[in-house]
């Protein structure tokens, strides 16, 4: 008599569970599930960290001003981290690979756009654009590994990878960037192309690996635009004190209109 999947100890159901997620997905078509979602990740956390490093020479080059700089690295932020609670919940209703492959389409191509910026109101409209991509396939990512492996430790190692594209997708972005600075024609650009061709590689990986979106089984595909709306308001007009606190002359206890006139004084 063989023991049933219950009667199992714990190892050995880790085990079954293993075989019957390879027989299921593919070593190889796991893997590469993967890679692509821990190598969105990675481009994710680059892109917003990588600019940190290179505002002074983007400054020089487009002539911002230093109060301004700022905006480079808040509108990513803000696009990013306040969209990111409604595009999780239209791609739970519409398809998270639809909304993986859109997103990181989404971040390449502005990401590129970023690196042929000719001026800064440009630059700033296009970098608060970039933010919106890892804001639609992060949740999308997530719960494609959730669908794609069951509780085992495939699954255990799938998360683990994917969390750990977050450190590493900061390192990268600040060493390299540097470097590409330093050492390329292009200078603060260089950063920007790389980036855009890690999300387009994640385009080509999705479109590889993730399976087709099954029709949501929810009996009612409703949004939740009111809450949407403000919890977006919220986390703009938060986001943005904490961005631009530390600008103003008594930080984020300064009244609007004397950090209007303190940053009209400071062009002047």
């Amino acid at each position: 008599m063989g023991d049933t999947l219950e009667d199992a100890s714990p190892s050995m159901q880790e085990t079954q569970r293993d075989e019957t997620l390879t027989e299921h997905i593919g070593v190889w078509r796991a893997t590469i599930l993967i890679s692509t979602c821990t190598l969105a990740m990675m481009a994710n956390i680059a892109c917003s960290v990588s600019i940190s490093i290179i505002l002074p020479v983007i400054g020089q080059d487009l002539r911002i001003p230093v109060d301004k700089l700022q905006w480079l690295i808040s509108a990513f932020s803000l696009s990013s981290g306040c969209l990111l609670l409604l595009l999780g919940r239209l791609a739970d209703i519409f398809g998270r690979k639809r909304f993986f492959l859109l997103g990181t389409a989404w971040l390449g191509v502005f990401s590129l756009g970023c690196g042929f910026a000719q001026n800064s109101t440009t630059l700033f409209i296009l970098r608060g654009l970039q933010g919106v991509g890892p804001a639609a396939f992060i949740p999308a990512a997530l719960g494609i590994m959730a669908e794609a492996f069951p509780p085992s430790r495939a699954r255990s190692i799938a998360f683990a990878t994917f969390a750990a594209g977050e450190p590493v997708g900061g390192a990268l972005g600040v060493q390299l960037g540097a470097v590409l600075v330093q050492t390329t024609r292009a200078t603060w650009r260089s950063p920007f192309f790389l980036f855009g061709g890690m999300s387009l590689m994640c385009v080509l990986g999705g479109m590889l690996a993730v399976d087709h979106d099954e029709p949501s089984a929810e009996a009612g595909k409703r949004v939740d635009w009111i809450g949407a709306f403000l919890v977006t308001a919220g986390l703009v007009l938060l986001l943005f004190v904490l961005g631009q606190g530390q600008l103003a002359p008594q930080g984020w206890r300064t009244p609007w209109d004397s950090f209007r006139a303190h940053s009209h004084d400071h062009r002047v």
